[in-house]
């Protein structure tokens, strides 16, 4: 691993002379440019050194990752009418990883079962990051920026193994097989760029503006994308100051939105109570040519004959209204909108589908504050989730591990939601608590679930039936001069239907604490920690979690060191799902390398 390590030094100091080059060379064209009096700017900035790692954990999501060392600065140079700022960043990442697992009849243990072992001894990523931000304001009338952000990845999995020990079949026979795949030295490149530009007006008449703007945006998959945007806003009539309007078409390189609003405090003839109307329209268009190797009649093709073209189209329609009333310490609002779905997904040659819908989605939210130390509040708000292409186009597709194929479902409906809450707070000083009671409903919900094939697991989408879960949460925050501190802890009481009615119950808890102190001399010492019990859900559930990090900072006037532990506890997380009709589970095992532990240090100039 030696000259792998040596491999990535190298082209870590090559990235940081690209990106330090880059900015220099902007600071040059752009400073000359400036007049004598503007160029007497004032120049700031600062660099950061992480020689340890950065984590980011998402138990909801299993989802864990961090770097392991890199450097990052910026710098800025603002006049009274000119600014520029660049932003450069640069680190690896490296982490192993390893999940097994196996899928089993669920109602039979002695049914043959499917084993699986993928493992990832090494897997090195160098990340960089630029951006350049220039805003230039000649008057109090025009302003004009330019955005211009960079991505650039470098992956070397350094050796991934990927095994299948056992075969499950319908037969009921166990196909014996010691399959691996085996990668050294694989690289690939990925590459993100998005460029935007911005010109704002205000006119003479107070409160009105003009916007526009239009991005350029090329993303890993090296498809390029275009917006324009327009956005005028203000008061129709300058003698009515409570009238105001705001209409914004936004064209990208597949679909078209329209936003418009109209608001008049004045139309009662009461000051308490205000009328907002306004309107929503997207019409996009998406196309999906399908070129690589396919499942079809569970045998993997890879011929000119199985390759599709799908074309998506939808259009979306909301319009909306909404009424407002406050009367000194109570405030109430109320929005209803209409909301008017068309779909229409083709395929050359193998069928279409089309869907279409109306709902109306009701918003509600009232609030009431006898005092500055009391509040109390209720809301009510129901959405829709759309399924996407993905979700919809029946074409199989190669998923995420060796035994998996997606395909999705025509049949697909929104899934629709909704959340009432009801909550207290009260402040005093430097003291804060709130709690809060919360109600999520979910019905038609949009899950991923898997049937039982051959030798692969075959996903779906479906629509789940209907669920709610109750939430009790409590927040206790203390913010003093040289100690802070903030704790928080719920209960869940969940209740989900099936596709066929049958019922799952279950409850979790959870509690987190986050606490610092600062003493004399600059010390900052922080801990948090996080307990999360063990999750059932309708087709899944996770294992308990525990977490614990610590952090030590040693501040002085420009400069700052800090040395860190995360995840101390290092426990693996156990996943098992569930097929649509409960007879097959997926039991997995996912062992991370998170325990961590780094050194930083920062300096403002």
């Amino acid at each position: 691993m030696g000259l792998g390590r040596f491999k990535n030094f190298k082209q870590t100091l090559t990235a940081v002379k690209r990106l330090l080059i880059l900015a220099v060379m902007l600071l040059l064209i752009v400073q000359p440019s400036l007049g004598k009096d503007e160029a007497k700017g004032k120049w700031d900035g600062g660099v950061s050194l992480d020689a340890g790692s950065n984590f980011v954990k998402n138990m909801s999501s299993k989802t864990f990752s961090y770097s392991s060392g890199g450097i990052s600065g910026w710098g800025r140079y603002s006049t009274d009418k000119f600014m520029i700022r660049v932003d450069l960043q640069c680190f690896s990442k490296f982490s192993a990883k390893s999940i097994t697992g196996i899928v089993a009849n669920a109602n039979d243990p002695k049914a043959p079962t499917a084993n699986f072992d993928i493992k990832q001894d090494e897997n090195t990523i160098l990340e960089e990051k630029a951006g350049v931000l220039m805003e230039y304001t000649p008057d109090r009338q025009n302003s004009f920026s330019f955005n211009f952000k960079q991505k650039w990845d470098r992956q070397t999995p350094d050796r991934i193994v990927m095994s299948i020990q056992n075969v499950f079949s319908e037969d009921a026979r166990v196909i014996k097989t010691n399959s691996y795949l085996d990668v050294e030295d694989a690289l690939d490149r990925l590459r993100d760029y998005n460029a935007e530009a911005k010109w704002k007006h205000l006119f003479d008449k107070p409160g009105r503006e003009l916007e526009t703007g239009m991005e350029w945006a090329l993303s890993r998959s090296d498809k390029s994308s275009t917006w324009y945007r327009m956005s005028m806003s203000g008061e129709p009539d300058s003698g009515s100051s409570g009238k105001t309007f705001r209409f914004t078409p936004l064209y990208t390189g597949n679909s078209v939105k329209a936003s418009v609003l109209y608001r008049d405090v004045n139309i009662f003839d009461q000051e308490t109570l205000n009328l907002e109307m306004g309107a929503d329209l997207a019409l996009g268009f998406d196309r999906d040519r399908l070129s690589a190797a396919n499942y079809v009649e569970e045998e993997w093709a890879d011929s000119i004959y199985y390759r599709r073209n799908f074309d998506f189209l939808s259009l979306d329609m909301d319009p909306r209204i909404k009424l407002s009333y406050s009367p000194g310490k109570f405030n109430v609002n109320l929005q209803l909108t209409p909301d008017i779905y068309l779909s229409t997904l083709s395929g050359g040659g193998v069928g279409s589908s089309t869907s279409s819908s109306v709902f109306i989605l009701p918003e509600f939210n009232a609030s009431w504050a006898p005092s500055e130390m009391h509040k109390l509040g209720i809301s009510y708000k129901q959405g829709l989730v759309r399924p996407t292409y993905y979700q919809l186009c029946w074409f199989p597709r190669a998923g995420a591990y060796a035994d998996e194929v997606n395909a999705g479902n025509p049949d697909l409906r929104p899934g629709s939601n909704g959340k009432a809450s009801l909550f207290y707070s009260f402040h005093s000083g430097f003291f804060t608590g709130t709690l809060e009671g919360v109600t999520n409903l979910d019905w038609d919900k949009i899950v991923r679930v898997f049937k039982s094939g051959g030798a692969y697991r075959i996903y779906t989408w479906i629509n789940s039936g209907r669920s709610f879960d109750n939430r009790v949460k409590l927040t206790l925050k203390a913010d003093l001069k040289i100690f802070n501190a903030e704790v928080e802890g719920y209960y869940t009481y969940f209740v989900g239907y099936d596709n066929v009615g049958n019922v799952t119950r279950s409850s979790d808890w959870g509690v987190s604490a986050d606490a610092a102190l600062k003493i004399k001399g600059g010390w900052i010492f922080n801990a948090k920690g996080r307990y999360q019990s063990k999750i059932i859900r309708t087709y899944s559930s996770i294992t308990e979690y525990v977490g614990c990090d610590v952090k030590v900072t040693k501040e002085f006037k420009r400069f700052s060191v800090y040395v860190e532990g995360k995840d101390l506890f290092d426990r693996p997380i156990s996943v098992t799902t569930y097929s649509e009709d409960k007879k097959y589970a997926r039991f997995e095992d996912t062992h991370y390398n998170r325990r961590i532990f780094s050194l930083g240090a920062s300096f403002k100039f």
